[in-house]
């Protein structure tokens, strides 16, 4: 679970999921209010869940299920993944490549 970089606490469930909500790069912690930001292998588990959760469509797109079936999947693989991402997120003190770029236009 995720942790602050400064006061080291660990965060709740319910706090990391409504961070990951927020269109901002920077978050503060619940505790302690350290500004913080989103490690960057952070972004790339997302990308790992997302791909996972339309892995379904393949068997789909082959024939081996029906659409009904992918759609269900494809929503169900979704849920669970948005109800167990924050278990994988994790904070850097410093913005990531991608938010400095964000930040600098």
């Amino acid at each position: 679970m995720t942790q602050c970089q400064k006061c080291q606490q660990r965060w709740k469930w319910r706090h990391v999921f409504l961070r990951t909500f927020k269109l901002t790069s920077a978050i503060n912690c619940p505790y302690c209010q350290h500004e913080q930001y989103w490690h960057e292998q952070t972004s790339r588990k997302k990308q790992k869940l997302l791909l996972g959760s339309f892995s379904p469509a393949l068997l789909g797109i082959f024939g081996f299920i029906s659409a009904d079936q992918v759609f269900l999947m494809i929503l169900a693989l979704g849920m669970v993944s948005t109800l167990l991402s924050p278990f994988y997120y994790e904070t850097s003190p410093t913005p990531t490549r991608v938010a400095k770029l964000w930040l600098k236009k």
